[in-house]
Formats: structure tokens, C-alpha cells, sequence
């Protein structure tokens, strides 16, 4: 949920923003009129989820993140991947993560905007034994 959005869409409906100044000047700025306010955008991530065939650095995947409306950077949450996956920001970006395989299973990231909006990458990681043992 995003807070912010909120916050700015009751103040446009109830009339307007008003604040006073600090100090003597008891100036206050009051708008009569709705402001525009930008809507909240979902985020996109491309791909939408990623399927590995083995481990290690040599085969990681990029996964970039983008939202309409938004400029800032974007983090990733790896709270249910341990010893199936790392994410971490490609070095030089706010929106492009690179994702290595640890380990076989299944779990999601999560990416996320400043705002506390987020968006979840499903990944498996498939491993197999070839030759018995």
C-alpha cells in the first residue's frame, strides 16, 4: 500500500493543502483546487520470473524493474531464497539485479520502489545428476 498516494488524494479531496509559517510572518499557502497527483503505477520487472538449469555465476540472469511516475531505485528482498539464489543490484544500476543460482528449490524476491510498493520474481533452480551417484 502506498501511504504517500493516499495522503496527497484525501488532502486534494478535502480542498487543498494548508500550512503555516513558523516565526512572525503568520503567511500560510492554501490551494483551492485539486492538485494533480500522480497515480501509483505497479512495477514491472521483464522477465516476470526466471528458471535455472545448474549453478554458479557463470549462468545468472538480469531482471530489470521499472514504474511509471517513479525515478528512484529500486532494492530486492531475498528473505525466501537462502541457499537457492542471491539478487543483488548489477554494479552502476538502481534498476537492473543480477540473480545467481545457490542452490536447487523454488522462491521469489521481492522488488521494491521507495514507497513500499513491491513486486515478487518467482525462480526455480533445477539441478541434475547425470551418470547415477
Amino acid at each position: 500500500m502506498n501511504f504517500r498516494y493516499l495522503i496527497l488524494a484525501a488532502a486534494a479531496l478535502l480542498g487543498g493543502l494548508s500550512a503555516c509559517g513558523g516565526g512572525g510572518s503568520g503567511a500560510s499557502v492554501s490551494s483551492g483546487s485539486a492538485a494533480a497527483i500522480p497515480a501509483a503505477l505497479p512495477i514491472v520487472v521483464s522477465p516476470a520470473s526466471l528458471s535455472f538449469l545448474g549453478l554458479g555465476a557463470g549462468i545468472s540472469q538480469t531482471v530489470s524493474a521499472s514504474e511509471g511516475n517513479y525515478s528512484g531505485a529500486f532494492s530486492a528482498s531475498s528473505a525466501t531464497c537462502p541457499g537457492i539464489a542471491t539478487i543483488a543490484l548489477q554494479p552502476g544500476s538502481t534498476t537492473v539485479f543480477v540473480v545467481t543460482p545457490a542452490g536447487a528449490g523454488s522462491c521469489s524476491f521481492l522488488v521494491s520502489d521507495s514507497f513500499g510498493q513491491s513486486k515478487a520474481i518467482p525462480i526455480t533452480v533445477t539441478t541434475t545428476a547425470v551418470g547415477g551417484t
